[in-house]
Formats: C-alpha cells, sequence, structure tokens
C-alpha cells in the first residue's frame, strides 16, 4: 500500500501541496502528534491495520482509539485505507471535532499476485486505482460528498472494465471491488472540502464552509 500512497504523494507534489510523511518507522503515534502540533494540515491520509475502534501503525502501536485520544485530529480532514475503522472509530473522530472522515466499515480487501512486480500486477492494480482516485479528488478540492460518490463510480467503472475477462482471478477482483464499494463510508461534513495550494484558490467562496488552511499534507502509514 505504501506505493499507492506513493502515487498520491507525486499528484500532491505536482500540485504544490507540502506533503509530510510518516511511513515505516516514522508511523509512530509520536510522531503523528507532534506534526499535529507543528503543521496545520489540508488532509490526512492515513493507513494501517484498524478494528471497528482502533487504528494502529507501524509495528501494531495503537495510534487511535475511539473515545480515548482521537481528538487529536479535531479540525481536520482524514481519508482512512483501514478495515472497519468506520464502525465506531470514524463516529468517534467525527464527535471529537473530525471535519470529514473517508473510510471503510469493512475489512478492505485487495487482490496480489507476487509472480508479478508490486507496480506491475495487473490484479492489484484496480484497487491502487481506487485508492489514488480518492486521494486526487481530494487534492482538487472536491467536497467530500464527491468524493466519496467518485470512489464509488470509480469501483463501478474497473467492475465494468475487468467483468469478462477470462482468468478465474478476476472473478475475486470484482467480488472484493463490490465488497469495499459497498463498505466506502463518508461521515462528518460533506460539503466540506481542501484548498488548493494555488494563490488563486485561497480565500475563495469555499473557504467560509470550513476553515481548512491549504498547503500541507499528512500521509501516515505503519506496517502491514
Amino acid at each position: 500500500m505504501s506505493s499507492w500512497f506513493g502515487y498520491g504523494i507525486a499528484e500532491a507534489e505536482k500540485m504544490g501541496y507540502r506533503v509530510i510523511d510518516l511511513q515505516g518507522d516514522g508511523a509512530t503515534y509520536d510522531n503523528l502528534v507532534d506534526a499535529l502540533n507543528t503543521y496545520k494540515f489540508s488532509a490526512l491520509f492515513l493507513g494501517g491495520h484498524g478494528s471497528a475502534n482502533i487504528f494502529t501503525g507501524q509495528d501494531g502501536q495503537t495510534i487511535f482509539q475511539a473515545c480515548t485520544n482521537d481528538q487529536v485530529l479535531s479540525g481536520n480532514i482524514a481519508y482512512y485505507l483501514s478495515c472497519f475503522v468506520g464502525i465506531e472509530l470514524g463516529p468517534s473522530n467525527v464527535k471529537k471535532g473530525l471535519v470529514s472522515f473517508l473510510g471503510y466499515n469493512v475489512d478492505f480487501r485487495f487482490m496480489v499476485d507476487n509472480s508479478y512486480a508490486i507496480d506491475k500486477d495487473p490484479f492489484a492494480e484496480p484497487f491502487r486505482d481506487i485508492v489514488v482516485e480518492v486521494i486526487v479528488r481530494i487534492l482538487r478540492g472536491e467536497s467530500m460528498q464527491n468524493v466519496w460518490l467518485g470512489g464509488i463510480a470509480k469501483c463501478d467503472e474497473l467492475i465494468a472494465k475487468v467483468h469478462d475477462r477470462p482468468e478465474p482471478q478476476w472473478s475475486d477482483v470484482i467480488s472484493f471491488l463490490e465488497h469495499d464499494k459497498n463498505g466506502f463510508v463518508a461521515l462528518g461534513n460533506k460539503e466540506a472540502y481542501v484548498l488548493s495550494p494555488s494563490p488563486t484558490m485561497v480565500g475563495g467562496a469555499g473557504a467560509s464552509i470550513v476553515p481548512i488552511i491549504s498547503g500541507a499534507l499528512l500521509v501516515f502509514l505503519g506496517a502491514r
């Protein structure tokens, strides 16, 4: 999944965002809190193991637990690439002040074929494309409602694209895509959006909807 986030990071940097990248050994609670205290982020992209009420980072360290320490996310927009966190942790995040939550209330399923290099795997590609679609829509400043709808539409597009492929693995890919689509949820302020780093966008009409300062992104990815 780090390579999937890597595509998102590349797009963000093209758009002029400053990216604070906490992956691998850097994906700890202390580093995350330090970054949140140091920067005002446009959006947070969080990847790691999850359960209904817990999100973990490197080596299984608990990063957030519902109703315990998730108030540190107050004022942010977050996309979690993590299993089940939309059940309890997402609603808790929003209750504690997270502006908008995007994530999954099911286990996030995807397929890999280890006979391919990770960036050449045709069976993993559809799942990567959905993650990148969500990230790029957030970066472009679409409302969270439109980001969510765009993620759903991308799933449908990819299902249609691979529907007639003869290899038996594609039936599993389609099943997993349907599963992830049905578990993808948006919580909190669905009209909120990220402001582009472009000076022409800062202070535009959307600024009154949700007070989010543009220009910096946090990418957090623990070992899976």
